[in-house]
């Protein structure tokens, strides 16, 4: 089994309501992300993103710094759910570039406020340096609603398949 090279990635240790390693940010005060108790998976810690403003960029993320290795693929995956027409995806940042990654809703449950797994796969080219400093970003908004994210990992896909 691979390891999951996000820290806290449950979401599960809290302190004055942000999750500990882990990062919010919001573009509009009256677009809001927090920790919550009791809303994820098994009614089990996790974000939630609420969007009331969506002019452009109407969005919140949550972020993590990594350490990804060059020439190496990697699973990006985490829990969402969602009410209201919010779209919701991910992003990655290595050195000074962020990619975006496609829009979630393809892989979200057509029924509200049911939790559905997403997954991405982020390629790593090789460079000279055998290491680089990133982030991983989730992120919702777009529209208004609210989505909820829980269970978030961030794996060395080679590691699971050789294990």
């Amino acid at each position: 089994m691979a390891t999951n090279i996000l820290t806290n990635g449950s979401f599960n240790s809290v302190s004055s309501g942000i999750p500990n390693g882990w990062y919010f940010g919001a573009h509009y005060v009256e677009n809001s992300i927090s920790g919550v108790q009791g809303e994820g998976i098994s009614l089990t810690p996790c974000i939630k993103a609420v969007i009331t403003r969506t002019v452009d960029p109407g969005m919140c993320y949550i972020h993590q710094g990594v350490i990804f290795h060059t020439g190496r693929q990697y699973r990006l995956s985490f829990w969402a759910k969602r009410s209201g027409n919010i779209d919701v995806w991910a992003a990655y940042q290595v050195g000074t570039q962020t990619t975006h990654l496609p829009s979630a809703i393809s892989q979200l449950s057509s029924s509200s406020n049911v939790f559905s797994k997403v997954t991405y796969i982020i390629n790593i080219p090789s460079q000279s340096a055998s290491q680089l400093t990133g982030s991983i970003m989730l992120i919702a908004g777009s529209a208004t609603g609210t989505v909820w994210f829980d269970d978030a990992s961030l794996e060395d896909a080679a590691s699971e398949q050789n294990p």
